[in-house]
């Protein structure tokens, strides 16, 4: 029972189903219900509450009548657990919601000569400008919507706003979501036994251009390195900048700096194959994405030195993204890589990938996430040769397939995320045996 005073009487209220049922009421969710004999001094009638509401306390202080429940909000305190924005915002409705009248406060005159008085003052545009102010005030309410709150700031993304764009959580994989981002990223990799296979990492070991010109194996158009290689540890600094157009479209280019660190040939390091293209989205919707990407490879990198494949290559493919819920997703990929001129070592690839990750901590309003990302990226190589610097032997590198498996954790906010991952071969062919990612992402 909830106990009160009026004047100097006691008044008791029972704690009935009705007043239970009141607590339960629609405002209930938004603030701490109050009875009569709540501090006056801690509440304020809601902004949504009818104006007219007879149990509304009088300016003396007076008590509404007994048994009747007052709606209040107290100040300075806020109710019940945080209530995430959630992850996808529904739609909008298809029909806008009604336009409230400006002022519905304001009761109408009920003496005969208040109802001349506006005829005569009030002109017919005056009575249009209640229905144009409303739309000044239409704008605001939607700061409180979940749907205007995920895509008020943040990545230049789809319909899921900011949540989406920071959901993307592969590494080694394409994103799909196409989005204003920088991004930075560091690779150690390791035993890449076969460097010219394919022409995929380097040129084809110009040790086949020193040969005699009589030697069935001399080829003029051999342009990587002076030696045959056993292994070739490596490392890259990759600089990424896309920028979006809208939701579905976006341009970008990738600028590598490459350092290798060779068995046989010298150590050195420079500029790589600057890779460029555009993304465009077939399906963009809250959770799922449906891209077509185009990727271009420019031989800028030096290829006698192992920095580049001395050739033109293009790479066009097609990504996905699905959102599974609030915390999961599921990414993919599947490119085609095919080089344009190169020796008869230069083949085509087929590159596939899919990778999942789960939020295992979100922050109240979701704008804050740790993932744990898993991957596994495939090549198969249709055509094309290898070396093997063991054996001094030529042999054909169609039909080689590699697996990796890749590991990793991320951290996001709605423009900064951070990750660490760790790959490893699963087949007995490989690019390289281990490697190890760092990167770094600012979404605009």
């Amino acid at each position: 029972m909830l106990r009160g005073h009026t004047r100097s009487r006691r008044w008791w209220v029972p704690f009935t189903g009705v007043g239970f049922f009141a607590l339960l009421a629609p405002d209930a969710s938004a603030a701490d219900p109050a009875w009569p004999g709540w501090p006056y001094a801690q509440a304020a009638v809601p902004v949504h509450a009818a104006p007219n509401i007879s149990a509304q306390p009088a300016a003396s202080g007076k008590l509404p009548a007994t048994g009747t429940p007052v709606k209040y909000h107290q100040t300075g305190y806020r109710p019940g657990a945080c209530q995430p924005v959630p992850y996808c915002p529904p739609c909008p409705p298809a029909c806008p919601p009604a336009v409230v009248p400006a002022h519905p406060e304001l009761p109408a005159p009920t003496e005969p000569k208040d109802k001349v008085e506006p005829k005569d003052k009030v002109e017919p545009k005056d009575k249009i400008e209640p229905k144009d102010t409303p739309a000044d005030q239409v704008s605001q309410p939607p700061q409180t919507d979940p749907f205007a709150q995920a895509n008020a700031g943040g990545p230049l993304t789809g319909g899921g706003g900011v949540a989406l764009a920071s959901g993307t959580s592969v590494s080694y994989i394409d994103s799909a979501i196409p989005m204003t981002q920088f991004r930075c990223r560091f690779d150690t990799a390791y035993n890449n036994n076969r460097p010219d296979r394919a022409e995929f990492f380097y040129p084809k070991c110009g040790c086949f251009a020193a040969l005699p010109p009589t030697n069935p194996l001399f080829d003029p158009n051999a342009s990587g390195p002076p030696l045959p290689e056993r292994r070739v540890d490596y490392q890259e600094y990759r600089n990424y900048l896309e920028y979006a157009l809208n939701n579905r479209f976006s341009a970008f280019v990738e600028i590598p700096i490459r350092a290798i660190n060779p068995e046989d040939n010298a150590n050195t390091a420079g500029l790589g194959d600057i890779e460029a293209g555009f993304k465009a989205a077939m399906i963009a919707d809250c959770n799922r994405y449906v891209t077509f990407q185009l990727k271009t490879y420019s031989p800028s990198g030096d290829g006698d030195r192992g920095l580049g494949t001395n050739h033109f290559s293009i790479e066009p493919g097609v990504l996905f993204y699905q959102g599974l819920g609030d915390r999961a997703r599921l990414e993919g990929e599947v490119r085609y890589w095919v080089p344009v001129g190169g020796s008869d070592f230069a083949g085509q690839v087929i590159r596939t990938g899919i990778g999942a990750s789960y939020d295992v901590w979100q922050s109240c309003d979701q704008r804050q996430r740790l993932a744990p990302v898993v991957e596994f990226v495939g090549w198969t190589v249709l055509n094309g040769k290898e070396s093997d610097a063991v054996t001094g032997g030529v042999y054909e590198a169609g039909g080689d397939v590699i697996v990796n498996a890749k590991v990793g954790l991320r951290y996001a906010t709605p423009h900064f995320s951070v990750d660490a991952s760790y790959g490893r071969a699963l087949t007995g062919e490989w690019w390289y045996k281990d490697i190890g990612r760092v990167e770094v992402k600012f979404m605009y």
